[in-house]
């Protein structure tokens, strides 16, 4: 008896991150206008990091994803 293998596509079953949320939903049109022009650049600045863990996260959630 001979066997033979045949491949399959599973399905991904990894949980995914939870996306970051955007500036524009976290500061209404006002509220950004009244910050600082620092105040504006360190929350650009921490969106642009939390986005690139999601990036990273997203990568080892789904590695082994077909």
């Amino acid at each position: 008896m001979s066997v033979a293998k045949v491949p399959i596509v599973a399905k991904c079953t990894a949980d995914r991150p939870e996306r970051p949320q955007r500036l524009s939903d976290v500061f209404s049109d006002a509220e950004w206008q009244s910050l600082a022009p620092r105040a504006k650049t360190s929350q650009v600045a921490a969106q642009g990091l939390r986005w690139q863990n999601y990036g990273e996260q997203m990568d080892a959630a789904t590695a082994g994803c077909p």
